[in-house]
């Protein structure tokens, strides 16, 4: 054999082996991987964002092809629908395995002891029950006993049961990221759930009540004339920088001043962004008909950003829904198929198709045709958006429930 002959078979060979590699790697499930890489020698301390893709076989999951119906519409075919994770409809965990030799326990931990009525398998159905009641977004991997949880405000935490002393379990949860004082809710939530009592529903702020503070007379400091117009001219110049962070205030600023349940000028903010600030409402579509095809697991800064656009608008459309101006604007096509899209994916992001549901079911009530643009396709999304609320995420089944509804009465 030549020395060009052998050089061939070896590179076939090494070829042949990299894609049985990689077969095999493919086949295994990306949970796994990313457990064994991220979680389990990290300590609380190293925070680190981990989302899986997809459970174990063991669960109990329902196939998101089934359920999954992609647009057909001409602007939409060659934009891809990425993977979706699997729901999964249970946590069964059998056994509870001892922490790993040196594994450094947080201090967030419940030791629960296990008799005839509570076993290792109730447990976690009732975590399992609890984080879709309080729409806590969460994969779970039976083999390992662990639960990657985010919440709706990017709060992320593990959940894991380790064997303890004699016949006990160990319940952790470890904080990722986010806010200290949101997961000092979920990890009381969950106490309170072990301890067999009800699951609390997620805390509600109180919105202040105008006609107590009139009665505070001289002692009340009015707001300043012209003073949401400067806050609206901020927010629009700050939207525009190059700064990530300078725009993601900006949301937030411009969401807290138009929240219909907690701000006192909410209906004021709103109706100035449609009459006056257009450029706002213009930038805040042209966000949410960006598409992400990075499809990096650890990057959620484009989720969040998505997330942000969808709760203004969603804002801005309960407080304008019969304004000409807002029914206009929001006729665009694009605009339409792509908070469709974002319902179709409710099993990868449910809280952005509960906030993307509320707004296209208010354009389609409100205008016909927005409505027949997307025709039946909305409502297919929405059963099948709520089938993923009722196995996996309450808020999702009560908004495609309610937007399912509001459309059957035209």
């Amino acid at each position: 054999m030549s020395a060009y002959q052998h050089t061939n078979t070896y590179e076939k060979k090494a070829e042949e082996n990299k894609l049985k590699k990689d077969r095999k790697r493919d086949n295994q499930p990306k949970f796994m991987s990313l457990l064994v890489e991220k979680s389990l020698n990290i300590d609380e301390t190293t925070p680190i964002f981990a989302s899986a893709t997809i459970v174990s076989g063991n669960s109990q999951i329902m196939n998101h092809e089934s359920i999954q119906t992609k647009l057909d519409n001409p602007l939409e075919r060659d934009v891809c629908i990425p993977d979706i994770p699997k729901v999964p409809a249970s946590w069964s965990v059998m056994v509870s395995l001892p922490a790993p030799e040196g594994y450094r326990m947080a201090k967030t931990l419940v030791d629960v002891r296990l008799t005839d009525e509570i076993s290792v398998e109730s447990v976690a159905n009732k975590i399992f029950y609890s984080n879709k009641q309080r729409s806590v977004q969460a994969y779970y991997n039976d083999e390992y006993a662990i639960a990657i949880c985010k919440t709706r405000s990017f709060t992320t935490f593990h959940i894991r049961i380790f064997q303890g002393h004699e016949n006990n379990i160990l319940i952790e949860l470890q904080r990722r990221s986010g806010c200290c004082l949101a997961f000092k809710e979920e990890y009381q939530a969950l106490l309170q759930v072990l301890k067999g009592d009800s699951i609390p529903q997620v805390p509600i702020r109180c919105k202040l009540d105008l006609d107590n503070l009139a009665s505070l007379g001289e002692e009340l400091i009015p707001l300043r004339g012209g003073v949401i117009e400067a806050s609206l001219e901020l927010a629009m110049e700050n939207m525009s920088s190059d700064i990530y962070c300078t725009r993601l205030l900006a949301l937030e600023d411009l969401i807290a001043s138009t929240d219909p349940e907690f701000s006192d000028i909410a209906q004021e903010a709103c109706h100035l962004i449609l009459q006056k600030y257009t450029d706002i409402f213009k930038l805040v579509l042209s966000i949410i008909c960006i598409i992400d095809d990075k499809n990096d697991m650890d990057d959620v800064s484009f989720e969040r950003f998505h997330c942000l656009a969808l709760t203004l608008l969603r804002n801005i459309s309960i407080l304008t829904r019969n304004e000409e101006t807002f029914i206009s604007m929001m006729q665009s096509v694009d605009v339409l198929h792509s908070l469709l899209r974002d319902i179709q994916m409710a099993a990868k992001f449910p809280w952005n198709a509960c906030l993307a549901t509320r707004s296209l079911s208010i354009i389609c009530v409100n205008s016909p045709n927005a409505m027949a643009e997307v025709g039946e396709r909305v409502r297919i999304a929405l059963e099948n958006a709520k089938v993923i609320g009722k196995i996996w995420y309450y808020s999702l089944e009560v908004e495609a429930e309610e937007a399912l509804s509001s459309m059957v009465q035209m």
